[in-house]
């Protein structure tokens, strides 16, 4: 290796290299050798492109679909700025995507199933200008633990709002007609629910999850995923010695433009959030923050976090939708409102609470102002959803314990009876 590179700082010009390499090879492989060294040369030269150009003289950046239109201004600069991710470039121009697998089931439908219908939009939003040509994107993905190619076609219509804009058009179209078609895409009414702007994209996108996910979900996971959006707005405010958790979050204490609680829950003021209250509840559910421990007797939860993929990937390309959008939700934080250690701490205990709710209420500080908004913020949200979204799951019955208690009672008297009734026929005789 070291002679190679020797003899390549002593070449004097790519063309009589490449014959000196050719003259040491069979005549029957020379052509195609000659073409792969050359190709090779192509690929490591410079090569000039919209972006270098703008780097070097601050030209206008262009951004060419596959058939040599270029894409809209906004869309080349948001891109070129890291704004839009590089999947969207792929959809774009090569038509081809492929899917990171997670932590799925593998006898289970991908995580990326349940967000098959955004991502149709969303490449509906992009291609939208090559409409009415034969595209389509390439989608790479779980099946099984296998990789499997399917072609995806392009949705231009969404249900409650008609036909997409094109990527040139939504720039025209002011911020209450951007937001609504978001919320028609994720099939949700911002006005069913009265709680701040801050929360009408999270609950936008927790909603379509529940009601598309693969299987049925464990309602002890939204009751975890709505009180993790709370108390990320309470840590930043809690003194360290509440904070004292392996776990904690440290991208809730750096937040240049934090969410504080009275944007989340309605009804609670300033005034009723003072330091010891909040103190004293982080403290109360400090323990869930810690990274679990897994052993025999406590079993890795597959299904939980199967269900929490699914919710990741929904917010992937919700969060992409949003900005092809050109932002009508603002705000979006999707970082700073969960917390996957919790989510899965804390739906573990719900699992073994036979009343879920009373459970976190005694936590809350039952009857407290922080207590009585979480409830109503729990119920109403809850009220928009069907039950078939969630799984029933067996609750510890009292009775059951009872009856074994009986059980147990009844054995011991014939135990003692067995006893007597031997002592008296071995003295029967005497």
């Amino acid at each position: 290796m070291i002679g190679l590179l020797h003899w390549l700082q002593m070449a004097t010009s790519v063309e009589g290299t490449i014959s000196q390499v050719l003259v040491t090879l069979k005549s029957g492989v020379r052509d195609e050798a000659e073409k792969s060294i050359r190709d090779a040369v192509i690929r490591y030269g410079a090569r000039s492109s919209s972006f270098v150009r703008n780097l070097q003289d601050g030209s206008q950046l262009k951004l060419l679909n596959s058939s040599g239109v270029p894409f809209p201004r906004w869309f080349a600069e948001q891109f070129f700025s890291g704004v839009l991710s590089p999947y969207l470039l792929n959809v774009a121009i090569v038509h081809k995507v492929f899917h990171l697998t997670q932590i799925d089931c593998f006898e289970m439908p991908s995580s990326y199933a349940c967000s098959l219908p955004l991502r149709k939009t969303l490449y509906g939003l992009v291609l939208a200008a090559e409409e009415g040509s034969d595209v389509a994107v390439e989608e790479f993905d779980r099946e099984g633990k296998n990789m499997v190619r399917r072609l995806e076609r392009p949705s231009y219509e969404v249900s409650r709002f008609g036909r997409l804009p094109k990527l040139h058009k939504i720039e025209e179209l002011d911020v209450l007609t951007r937001r609504r078609l978001f919320d028609c895409i994720f099939e949700f009414d911002a006005c069913a629910l009265k709680y701040p702007e801050p929360l009408h994209i999270m609950l936008a996108v927790v909603s379509y999850w529940l009601q598309h996910a693969c299987s049925p979900t464990n309602e002890n996971l939204l009751r975890s995923l709505l009180l993790n959006t709370v108390l990320l707005r309470l840590l930043p405010q809690a003194t360290q010695s509440s904070k004292k958790v392996c776990g904690k979050p440290r991208s809730t204490s750096d937040d240049p433009n934090p969410i504080h609680i009275q944007e989340v829950l309605l009804g609670v003021q300033d005034q009723q959030m003072t330091q010891v209250v909040i103190d004293e509840t982080c403290k109360n559910f400090s323990k869930f923050w810690s990274r679990p421990t897994h052993n025999h007797a406590r079993h890795f939860d597959a299904d939980l976090v199967y269900s929490c993929c699914q919710l990741q990937t929904c917010l992937m390309f919700a969060r992409s939708i949003n900005r092809v959008l050109l932002r009508p939700y603002s705000n979006v934080q999707f970082h700073r409102s969960f917390n996957g250690t919790f989510l899965y701490n804390f739906t573990k205990e719900l699992d073994t609470r036979p009343k879920p709710d009373l459970f976190i209420a005694e936590y809350l500080g039952r009857g407290s102002p922080l207590e009585v908004a979480f409830s109503g913020f729990y119920k109403e949200f809850r009220s928009i959803l069907p039950d078939c979204c969630f799984e029933r799951r067996a609750v510890p019955s009292r009775k059951k314990k009872k009856n074994r208690n009986v059980r147990d009672k009844h054995t011991d008297e014939e135990e003692s009876e067995e006893s007597v009734v031997l002592l008296t026929n071995r003295f029967a005789d005497l």
